[in-house]
């Protein structure tokens, strides 16, 4: 099973820039969900990550698509609710896009848009959504026996719970806090990556 981090939007852009290039190796892709910046600060972080060595097919440009296009970056991720998946896919057929997904309902209607992949939770309890009950594993379930296209689980996941999203038909695991607000953000994602690769499926 492939790992995804998920940036927090809370750490500095000089800790991201010293973490990010560190870490990458481990990761099957990194989310850079930094939404309390600027365009132009998100620009800049990009082309810095770029510079740093972090490769491009690793990087994934959250809601921004023109930053995608400029960037040659090969994956957008958007929000539930936000830009049409089937607009984007017609104006750019080669961009892969992911949608977050909270329902099995958005699922279907978001795999029928044309999303190459969604990412549904939150799963486990997190402390970043205390007051919304987590979905699930029966609802993550539930969710990859009905609809095609990849699912990355997110919410709440250590190392020790890939297996049980690898038996409800996550095909990865998307990580924010396990990584981010870990004192060691590498050992973190390697630990992460250990366990990761004792399960098959993967994107």
């Amino acid at each position: 099973m492939q790992i995804t981090a998920v940036t927090n939007g809370v750490l500095s852009y000089q800790r991201l820039l010293a973490i990010l290039p560190e870490i990458e190796d481990a990761l099957k892709y990194i989310v850079i969900r930094e939404k309390q910046v600027t365009k132009v600060e998100y620009l800049q972080l990009m082309e810095n990550l770029i510079e740093k060595g972090v490769p491009k097919h690793k990087l994934i440009v959250h809601q921004h698509v023109d930053l995608a296009i400029k960037l040659e970056i090969p994956t957008l991720h958007l929000p539930e609710i936000g830009p049409s998946v089937k607009n984007i896919k017609f104006m750019y057929p080669h961009l892969k896009v992911g949608v977050s997904v909270h329902s099995l309902a958005s699922a279907q209607e978001k795999e029928k848009e044309g999303a190459d992949y969604l990412m549904y939770g939150h799963v486990f309890q997190t402390a970043s959504k205390t007051n919304l009950a987590p979905k699930g594993l029966a609802s993550l379930r539930q969710l990859t026996d009905s609809i095609s296209v990849p699912v990355i689980a997110i919410g709440g996941i250590t190392p020790s719970s890939l297996g049980q999203l690898g038996k409800a038909g996550a095909q990865g695991a998307a990580v924010m806090s396990g990584i981010f607000d870990h004192p060691d953000p590498r050992s973190s994602a390697e630990q992460y990556q250990r366990e990761g690769e004792l399960y098959g499926q993967s994107l």
